[in-house]
């Protein structure tokens, strides 16, 4: 079974996700199901990953580079979908520009459905109806959590059983890790983008109320520095010494990880929750919002808070503080929850909805 991959997420990523999956995918396909990357120009930096690695041209000195790079990966995904020298279609997003050029079935995996959360405001009309169509188009459709196939069926009217959920898998950093320097001795983690639904603003208001109580706790921040608006916040808060925004490398966030006091995740919408196994793993008390998918990835090994009230937020993470056996507890079941994720289980799984596929179209 030849599965053919095209190159959209590869022509818009350097770093992300969703690109990282489907290197992990390809990866980890069984015996018999073989994974192709129709792909020319890219400067992804998970690639160099791919068994065997793939070292595409990158025109980093050319203007306009990433259009550029679109454009090329275009011309060459049509052509190879014209060829037709594969048994089933995985497009890495969610453009149409497949439609009529193949035979061959088509899977599509959705990550999320943000782009239709609180009112589809986050994403453009025109973008919202070809994610739509897209998802229409295939002919099965793989969720990464049973929460989103239960937005796809409930939002875009999609048969439960054209759907098909396979968790992300999850790899371990083997040996030590680097740590960034210059940590504060205890500190809460708060990763990735901080606007609108990652809801950072309420998370921020409990961390205020956590400080009266616990003078020395400070706010570890990943990802881009803050924004005005931020830095009002924290400056009218007199939080200044207290909340800091670092740029870490993946190599060192597993250390960032293990030193935090806990991981604190108030987002009021996943798709999965990826830092939820990256904390498992590093060993740190997971926090998190009991809304989404949350509690389905995370299971017992979370405490869970209202991400709607920061009095809420602050009740459970002081718990994680104060009660060292309760923390230990918290410890242990992710630990054992994290056994529940990986790569090989994704591709197993992930084969076996290519199969059906197939199957069903008589092929």
């Amino acid at each position: 079974m030849k599965i053919l991959y095209d190159s959209q997420i590869f022509s818009r990523q350097i770093f992300g996700g969703i690109s990282q999956y489907f290197v992990n995918l390809i990866n980890n396909l069984p015996s018999g199901v073989e994974g192709e990357l129709s792909l020319r120009v890219s400067a992804n930096h998970y690639l160099r990953n791919l068994n065997p690695p793939r070292h595409p041209l990158t025109l980093r000195h050319f203007p306009e580079r990433a259009k550029l790079s679109a454009l090329i990966n275009r011309g060459g995904d049509v052509r190879r979908l014209k060829r037709g020298d594969f048994d089933l279609f995985h497009p890495t997003e969610y453009s149409t520009y497949h439609m009529g050029l193949t035979s061959r079935p088509t899977v599509i995996t959705v990550h999320d459905m943000i782009h239709e959360y609180d009112g589809g405001k986050w994403v453009r009309e025109s973008v919202r109806d070809e994610i739509r169509r897209s998802v229409e188009h295939a002919d099965r459709i793989i969720a990464i959590s049973e929460s989103t196939k239960r937005d796809l069926v409930k939002i875009y009217g999609v048969s439960d059983d054209k759907v098909d959920v396979v968790y992300h898998g999850f790899e371990r950093v083997a040996g030590e890790t680097a740590v960034p320097v210059g940590l504060p001795e205890h500190y809460l983690l708060f990763v990735g983008e901080r606007g609108g639904y990652k809801n950072f603003r309420k998370f921020f208001e409990a961390f205020a109320l956590l400080s009266r109580n616990y003078p020395e706790l400070h706010l570890v921040c990943t990802g881009k520095p803050f924004n005005s608006e931020e830095r009002k916040m924290i400056a009218a808060a007199s939080l200044e010494e207290k909340v800091v925004s670092r740029f870490v490398s993946s190599e060192e966030m597993p250390g960032l990880y293990r030193r935090a006091e806990c991981f604190v995740f108030p987002s009021y919408y996943e798709g999965f929750g990826l830092p939820i196994l990256e904390a498992f793993s590093a060993g740190v008390p997971v926090t998190l919002s009991g809304t989404s998918c949350f509690p389905e990835i995370a299971g017992d090994g979370g405490a869970y808070f209202d991400p709607h009230n920061a009095m809420s937020i602050a009740e459970t993470v002081s718990r994680v503080i104060e009660d060292p056996v309760w923390k230990r507890n918290l410890i242990k079941k992710a630990e054992l929850r994290l056994t529940d994720f990986s790569w090989c289980r994704t591709g197993e799984e992930t084969a076996g909805v290519y199969s059906r596929t197939l199957e069903q179209a008589g092929r």
